[in-house]
């Protein structure tokens, strides 16, 4: 078994992410590609634009506390390989 990429505890093998967390990314993922529809074909925005703007809006609104660790997680992984 696996450790949960954003809070540690058990994860199913071969996943990244506790039943929370996969949840919610799954949650993230769906939305994303109604974000990609909304600004069309020649304005396609990025996983990590989509989650950086995400993180921005949640620090103002009300978002689920597993999606904003999901959006840590996701963000964390991107710096780390850059």
């Amino acid at each position: 078994m696996s450790k949960c990429a954003a809070c540690g505890r058990d994860a199913p093998e071969k996943k990244k992410y506790c039943r929370h967390h996969e949840q919610a990314l799954g949650r993230l993922q769906e939305h994303y590609s109604v974000w990609v529809r909304a600004y069309g074909s020649g304005d396609n925005i990025s996983w990590q634009d989509y989650l950086r703007r995400l993180s921005d809006m949640t620090q103002e609104q009300q978002a689920g506390e597993w999606v904003k660790e999901v959006i840590r997680a996701e963000m964390k992984k991107e710096k780390e390989s850059v």
